[in-house]
């Protein structure tokens, strides 16, 4: 298989990476405004590259789109790609603006285009195999979700990045809603700028908590910071009537040093790339495989992509108001 991929930076250039190394599909060209970057990653696999998606589309067929651009370029790709009727992967998130992410997905759903959307946790292999064994514990009661970044992200880009809900949580949003196995109706959100005050001019925060409720009464609390000074973060639990399900962090190695000095583990991974490198590999044999190959459902479409936002939208209305916000 043929695939274009759109964006040359550090995400896609993994995403570049995982599409060759499948063995079943190879890179036909690199798109990228920054000529000189989509040149350097197009080098990398031997396949042309173009400033225009739609020099590419004109001069080079293939069997799937991969969008990895910069997010604010993600509607347009979506627009103008639609009409082909050709597969596309795109990156989180499809917008901010829960407007446009809604004229997306009636074009998505116009052309018919089979779209998977890169929620990349739900393929990690821990939260995956504990959302398969959710019957064990019976009906679920509370979600716990902990996720906390590292290194901090810069300020310019937190100031240009859409805030901390609609960047950094939305991955929890999507995860919560799977695990809840219910939409959210209602959200309270509350946050702090501990680490960087000036946010506050750009009505962010740092630091959240976000308390999610179903129609039924489950209940889903996330708790965000941008920094974690011992690694990353991202731990999972999950209580129902039976029992409890729990994913902790993972570490280098797993390894513990019981001595009588102490004990001792390795840190959680340095930050997403590594804690989610087979996480992000799973994703794209998915979409190759499944998606654009077999011509089966994506297991996250847009339609999961509007549903966080509109919880984001909810979180960040309710860090304003103070008030419980309805979805």
């Amino acid at each position: 298989m043929k695939i274009g991929i759109f964006g040359a930076g550090r995400m896609a250039t993994d995403h570049a990476r995982n599409v060759s190394n499948s063995r079943i599909a190879s890179l036909e060209f690199v798109v990228d405004p920054n000529a000189d970057a989509a040149k350097k990653l197009a080098s990398e696999f031997s396949c042309d590259s173009f400033s225009t998606w739609q020099e590419a589309v004109e001069r080079r067929k293939v069997d799937a789109f991969v969008i990895v651009s910069s997010s604010a370029t993600h509607v347009d790709l979506i627009k103008n790609l639609a009409p082909f009727r050709l597969p596309i992967f795109c990156e989180k998130p499809i917008a901010i603006d829960t407007a446009q992410v809604r004229s997306c997905l009636a074009i998505i759903q116009e052309y018919q285009v089979p779209f998977l959307l890169g929620f990349n946790r739900r393929y990690d292999a821990n939260f995956a195999a504990l959302k398969k064994r959710i019957g064990e514990i019976a009906d679920v009661h509370m979600v716990n979700i902990t996720s906390r970044d590292h290194p901090c992200p810069p300020f310019a880009y937190l100031k240009t990045s859409g805030g901390m809900f609609h960047d950094m949580t939305i991955h929890d949003f999507d995860m919560a809603r799977s695990l809840l196995g219910e939409e959210v109706v209602e959200v309270f959100a509350t946050g702090s700028t501990l680490l960087m005050p000036d946010l506050k001019e750009y009505g962010d925060v740092d630091t959240s908590v976000v308390v999610l409720k179903t129609a039924s009464g489950k209940i889903a609390q996330i708790n965000n910071s941008r920094y974690a000074a011992y690694g990353y973060d991202q731990r999972i639990e999950v209580f129902g009537q039976k029992g409890m399900l729990r994913c902790e962090n993972v570490g280098l190695t797993n390894v513990e040093k019981f001595a009588e000095n102490g004990i001792s583990a390795d840190k959680p991974h340095f930050s997403f790339p590594q804690r989610y490198a087979d996480a992000f590999r799973a994703e794209m044999m998915h979409f190759l495989e499944d998606v654009v190959r077999d011509k089966r459902a994506p297991l996250i479409g847009a339609e999961d992509g509007l549903q966080a936002n509109l919880i984001a939208d909810a979180a960040k209305k309710s860090l304003s108001s103070g008030r419980v916000e309805k979805v």
